[in-house]
C-alpha cells in the first residue's frame, strides 16, 4: 500500500475480479455475500468472473462452461442427499484434501480470462484448497474470506453435544476423532482431521495474501493457525434490496438453517408460553426441522408456523411485517446476514449473547441479548419488545442507523478495494 495513504483514498483500477465459491445460486450466507459483492464491484466498473460447481440452480453466466463437476448425482447439496456409491465417496474424499479435477477446470478459466485477483469464499469440502494452487501457478494473487471454523474444527462450527467446544483449538484436531464429531463416526472424523493436518503440513495456504474476517471473534479463534499479519477484519455489507419498514409488526421472525446449532427450540419454548406468533423461515437437511415440527405438534403449540425457505420479495415482506427478528443461536455465529437484514428493515434483533453476535447486536441499543439456551431470558427479552411499542421502535431505529452507517455497501467497497489494491501492488 502507498505509505501514508488511507485505503479508502486509494482507488482500485478497473480489474478482472475472480470470485470463487462452491455455489452460484441464492442459498445461504456465503451466496448472499457473493451476489452482493458482485453487484457492488460491477457497479464500480469492474468485471467479476465466477467460479463454482455445476448445478441446475446456478444463475446463468457465460463462465458456466468452466465450472467444476458437482458431487454425487450432480445437483445434490448435502451429504445426506447424495448417493453413497463408491465413486461418490471417492469424490468426497478427494475434495476433502486436494481436487485435481477442480484445479484443472479453474486453470482453464485462468488461462483464458487472466483475472487480476481471486477472492476466495466457501471452497473447502466441495471445491478443495486446490483452487489456491491453481491461482498460485498462474500468478493470480488471492484473498480468502473466512466465514466459519473449518480450518480449526472437524465439525466446522466449534459445537459438540449442543455446547460450544474448543477442544480442537486447545488440544489439536485429534479431539474431533476421539469424540466422533463428524457424523458420529470415527472414520469420517479421522478423514476430516487428517485433511486439517494436511493443510497445515503442506503449507497450501502459505501463499494466500490476505485473510478477511467478517467478525473479530472468528478472527481471534483462527489467529493461532494463520499468520497474524495477514488477518484483516472487514465487516460484511447490507444489501440494497432491503429497505427500512416504518410500521411495527405482529410476529417474531426466525430466518436461517433450521438446525440444532441455531437454537430455535429455545425460542419455541419461550414463545409457547405466550400468544406472540413466531414465523420460521428456512430449511433443514439433517431432519432436525422435522423434530421441531413434531415437538410443536406434540405440545399443541399453535403460534409457531414453519414457512420453509423464502427469498427475494417474499422474504422482504416477512421482514417488513415482523415485530422483531430472533437469533437464538447456541454456537459461535459468524456475523449472520439475518442480523444486518433485520437492522436494515428497522427491526430489533433479539439474540443470544454468543460469538460475533455480541459485536453486531448492541444490547439495549439495536436489540436485546440473552443467555444462550435460556428460554426464560429469551421470553423476557421478547416481552419487552412486544409490550412496549416505543421501546421496540427505538431499538429498530437505532439498528437501522447503525446498519446504514457501519455496514453500508460503499464502506465495504472502500475496505475491500484498499486491500485488493495493496495485494496487487505487493504481488
Amino acid at each position: 500500500m502507498r505509505r501514508g495513504v488511507p485505503p479508502s483514498v486509494i482507488r482500485l483500477p478497473r480489474v478482472k475480479l475472480l470470485i470463487i465459491n462452491s455455489r452460484y445460486f441464492p442459498s445461504a450466507g456465503p451466496e448472499k455475500y457473493l451476489f452482493n459483492v458482485t453487484r457492488l464491484f460491477e457497479a464500480h466498473g469492474h468485471e467479476v468472473i465466477p467460479f463454482a460447481l455445476k448445478n441446475k440452480r446456478n444463475v446463468a453466466t457465460p463462465y458456466a462452461r468452466y465450472f467444476a463437476d458437482n458431487l454425487g448425482r450432480g445437483d445434490d447439496l448435502y451429504y445426506e442427499e447424495m448417493d453413497k456409491s463408491i465413486a461418490t465417496r471417492l469424490q468426497l474424499l478427494e475434495r476433502q484434501f486436494y481436487s485435481f479435477h477442480v484445479k484443472h477446470k479453474l486453470e482453464q478459466l485462468l488461462k483464458d480470462v487472466k483475472p487480476d485477483l481471486a477472492y476466495v469464499l466457501h471452497h473447502q469440502n466441495r471445491l478443495s484448497p486446490s483452487v489456491l494452487s491453481a491461482c498460485r501457478n498462474h500468478s493470480v494473487p488471492t484473498v480468502v474470506r473466512i466465514s466459519d471454523f473449518s480450518l480449526v474444527c472437524t465439525r466446522n462450527n466449534l459445537l459438540r453435544s449442543g455446547e460450544p467446544c474448543e477442544l480442537c483449538l486447545d488440544r489439536g484436531v485429534r479431539q474431533g476423532v476421539i469424540h466422533k464429531c463428524v457424523k458420529d463416526d470415527y472414520v469420517a472424523s479421522a478423514i476430516k482431521a487428517a485433511a486439517l493436518v494436511y493443510f497445515r503440513v503442506s503449507g497450501i495456504y502459505r501463499d494466500v495474501h490476505r485473510y478477511i474476517f467478517p467478525s473479530r471473534f472468528t478472527m481471534t479463534k483462527l489467529s493461532g493457525v494463520l499468520p497474524g499479519e495477514k488477518l484483516i477484519y472487514v465487516p460484511t455489507l447490507i444489501s440494497a434490496d432491503f429497505k427500512r419498514a416504518a410500521k411495527l409488526g405482529t410476529y417474531a421472525l426466525f430466518v436461517g438453517r433450521v438446525e440444532e446449532e441455531k437454537g430455535l427450540i429455545h425460542a419455541i419454548k419461550a414463545l409457547a408460553r405466550t400468544n406472540y406468533p413466531l414465523k420460521v423461515v428456512g430449511y433443514s437437511h439433517t431432519g432436525y426441522g422435522e423434530l421441531l415440527r413434531r415437538y410443536v405438534r406434540d405440545h399443541s403449540i399453535r403460534n409457531v408456523e414453519f414457512l420453509g425457505p423464502k427469498f427475494g420479495h417474499e422474504l422482504e415482506e416477512l421482514y417488513e411485517n415482523c415485530r422483531c427478528v430472533i437469533i437464538p443461536a447456541i454456537w459461535y455465529e459468524n456475523l449472520p446476514n439475518v442480523a444486518l437484514e433485520a437492522m436494515q428493515h428497522g427491526k430489533p434483533v433479539i439474540s443470544s449473547s454468543i460469538g460475533s453476535l455480541r459485536e453486531v447486536v448492541l444490547d439495549e441499543e439495536t436489540g436485546l441479548l440473552f443467555e444462550p439456551g435460556n428460554s426464560d431470558a429469551c421470553l423476557a427479552a421478547l416481552q419487552r419488545v412486544f409490550e412496549n411499542d416505543e421501546f421496540c421502535r427505538l431499538l429498530g431505529q437505532r439498528g437501522y442507523e447503525r446498519a446504514v452507517s457501519y455496514y453500508s455497501a460503499e464502506k465495504h467497497y472502500d475496505r475491500l478495494q484498499g486491500i485488493f489494491t495493496e495485494v496487487m501492488e505487493g504481488a
